[in-house]
């Protein structure tokens, strides 16, 4: 099984203009090739696989790295169509509430899982199904439906947290599915110790994404973030022992990123008064011994951290 690695503050900090580009291109080309294998694999089997099944925990990069996915099998001679699991969330006042009165979003239940059984089932076998569109904004499904074809040999991309689940995953779709966990294994170091793990690593990139797609500030993430890792250890992280693959979404230069965008954000939270005080200055604190600072234009436009910075 992998296990986490480390990149030391330190040695991030020392780095030059010159090496900061050589480092970026350097964890770019090292996911793309984790990316390409899967591909491979797939169009080297597609005679099983019908279905690419990635989960992970909030803020892992799946959305991208299916992406990604689906944009290798297309250069590979193999037609797919990706699906997200969000689209299937039942309307908001059908979901299960938790006791701080929040919704209880990290659970199977709050999926419309018939309907995601119905829906692969018609793609593989029928090569047509009319999938949902959630709309966020409203919390109800879109009354636009998207209507998708497969031609038979496709393969169905899925990602979501349940994506392993066996209420989803392991139906009779009569197709093989290759599964596969995707997650940050980084942890960042200083003097030898853990600065910043990887849950905390999920906790920054979820920041700056949630500004952008969900209105959200450090306050509203907060909140939420207490929820998803009280839900984690139960919902979404034993499934992890069913991947055939896990799939390290870290990159190294990542914090550079955070120093730059994440900082402002958590000072500006600090500066208005927030009840989330003490972690907000917890991770201003652990962001302030990056001395780095990286824009995102320096990343490349296809990278997985575009899905968390899209300034």
């Amino acid at each position: 099984m992998q296990q986490t690695h480390t990149m030391p503050v330190e040695e991030l900090n020392r780095l030059n203009e010159k090496e900061v580009k050589e480092l970026v291109a350097s964890s770019e080309t090292a996911f793309q090739n984790r990316i390409r294998s899967v591909a491979k694999e797939v169009a080297e089997n597609r005679d099983q696989y019908g279905l690419v099944m990635i989960s992970g925990p909030t803020g892992s990069a799946k959305t991208s790295t299916a992406g990604l996915v689906a944009e290798e099998l297309t250069q590979l001679g193999v037609e797919n169509v990706t699906v997200n699991l969000d689209d299937f969330y039942l309307n908001r006042n059908q979901m299960a509430v938790l006791e701080d009165g929040s919704l209880d979003l990290e659970s199977v239940e709050c999926l419309d899982v018939p309907l995601i059984k119905r829906s692969f089932f018609n793609l593989i076998h029928y090569h047509r199904a009319t999938l949902p569109l959630f709309d966020f904004a409203s919390g109800t499904r879109s009354e636009t439906p998207r209507n998708v074809e497969l031609h038979k040999g496709g393969v169905l991309v899925v990602e979501g947290i349940h994506a392993l689940n066996p209420k989803i995953a392991d139906d009779n779709y009569g197709r093989r599915a290759l599964k596969l966990f995707v997650e940050p294994m980084l942890e960042y170091t200083e003097n030898g110790r853990v600065l910043i793990d990887t849950t905390d690593l999920r906790l920054l990139r979820r920041m700056p994404r949630d500004a952008v797609s969900r209105d959200s500030n450090p306050d509203k993430v907060l909140r939420i973030w207490k929820n998803v890792l009280r839900s984690e250890p139960e919902k979404i992280l034993p499934y992890r022992a069913l991947a055939d693959r896990r799939i390290d979404s870290s990159f190294a230069y990542e914090l550079a990123l955070y120093t730059r965008y994440v900082r402002p954000m958590l000072e500006e939270s600090l500066r208005q008064g927030s009840v989330y005080e003490k972690k907000m200055q917890e991770l201003y604190d652990k962001l302030s011994r990056c001395t780095v600072s990286l824009s995102i234009e320096q990343v490349p436009p296809d990278s997985v951290m575009r899905e968390f910075i899209m300034a």
